[in-house]
């Protein structure tokens, strides 16, 4: 996944990123407005990571965001393809 994808669904994934990095506050959220960068920073403050390890978990985080996208997408798709 793109992180302009990311970037421009940033509302709708503040969520996703609480459930994943409960540290972060909605302020904390807000200020980073989906900037890479800035989420990386906050978490190297937040839980003392570097910053590989930092970019690494935002990594993990896409690939299984875009995972859940994805099976939810074909799930839908299913849905909406049956006939009751």
């Amino acid at each position: 996944m793109d992180w302009n994808v990311i970037e421009g669904n940033w509302e709708q994934l503040k969520g996703s990123i609480k459930k994943q990095w409960d540290q972060l506050t909605d302020d904390d959220l807000d200020e980073i407005a989906g900037n890479r960068e800035q989420l990386a920073s906050r978490l190297v403050a937040l839980y003392g990571l570097n910053e590989a390890a930092a970019d690494e978990e935002i990594d993990d985080w896409m690939f299984t965001e875009e995972y859940r996208m994805y099976i939810q997408k074909e799930i839908e798709g299913w849905l909406n393809s049956r006939h009751y």
